[in-house]
């Protein structure tokens, strides 16, 4: 049996290290500027707005914080202002869990597909 870290990770043979297959949002709040100009620095923040299927209509590392109103206005011009956003500690880690949310909804879709 698989202890609880073992579970949480899975080795990936390409890049010879054990990836996380157990990542989430360390946050998920509406995005408003007070939210943005609270974030710390660094932190990865990506729209619930999609241009199109897996792309953000926002994704970007959270500015410093004399840069946030220029990073506030790229968000309003997105129009992902006032909705849903998730934050990661780093864009891998928002890579890692995009592929699995996607992964995730390809196979129950599939699943739906075939039930019918």
């Amino acid at each position: 049996m698989l202890g609880e870290t073992e579970r949480e990770t899975q080795y990936h043979p390409m890049k010879r290290q054990f990836m996380s297959t157990n990542v989430k949002p360390i946050k998920t709040e509406k995005l408003t500027k007070r939210f943005l100009m609270e974030l710390p620095e660094g932190a990865y923040l990506v729209s619930n707005v999609y241009e199109q299927k897996g792309k953000p209509a926002f994704a970007e590392k959270v500015s410093p914080p004399p840069e946030r109103n220029k990073q506030w206005q790229k968000i309003v011009d997105a129009r992902a202002n006032h909705r849903l956003c998730d934050v990661f500690k780093t864009k891998k880690e928002y890579e890692a869990w995009s592929k699995t949310k996607y992964t995730n909804l390809n196979e129950r879709n599939s699943d739906h597909m075939g039930m019918h």
